[in-house]
């Protein structure tokens, strides 16, 4: 994975923290807390995107060019910038199924604008908890995952547990809102 990393331009960076920090989890944090923004986003796209490498070639046995997975990065970058744009769609037209005019780049994406949906501050002091589960018939296995932000958006704490069973999309489901409580 060398190769994704110096395609990616973050080569020099990560092999500076391997060189002085240890554990892995602090290596990553320290590249996290030391790049700047949009080396950030980079990253972080990169560690998914070579995460669903991995998955694609474990569980499909599918192989992947450097090229592929560096590009699938880029795009889910794009994509976010993209999700993250704040368009002038007003709560009422979004209802009444009217439109507003998308930017420019906006056109690369098959939603209309009324099929967007904005991030809304919440109120000061409140959380967002999204949670969501995966099923394996294969392995037998359910898993869940948690993501706590505030009310700006910020992350504030993560957790994931598997449960050696196969259980039904709506116990699953139940069982990461009981995980989040």
């Amino acid at each position: 994975m060398v190769q994704v990393w110096h395609f990616a331009g973050l080569w020099s960076h990560i092999q500076n923290i391997i060189t002085t920090v240890v554990p892995v989890t602090n290596m990553i944090f320290n590249l996290v807390e030391t790049l700047p923004t949009e080396q950030k986003q980079a990253f972080a796209a990169m560690v998914w995107s070579i995460w669903k490498h991995r998955n694609l070639k474990v569980w499909e046995d599918k192989t992947e060019t450097v090229a592929t997975v560096v590009e699938r990065d880029r795009v889910m970058i794009s994509d976010w910038q993209l999700a993250n744009l704040s368009l002038p769609i007003a709560a009422s037209a979004v209802i009444e199924g009217s439109t507003a005019p998308l930017p420019p780049n906006a056109a690369t994406t098959s939603s209309s604008a009324a099929d967007l949906v904005q991030w809304k501050k919440l109120g000061s002091g409140r959380y967002k908890c999204n949670v969501d589960a995966a099923f394996s018939s294969n392995f037998n296995r359910t898993g869940i995952g948690i993501c706590i932000r505030d009310e700006e958006g910020t992350f504030i704490l993560a957790k994931m547990v598997s449960f050696p069973y196969l259980h039904q999309v709506a116990v699953g489901e139940a069982m990461s809102l009981f995980e989040a409580l």
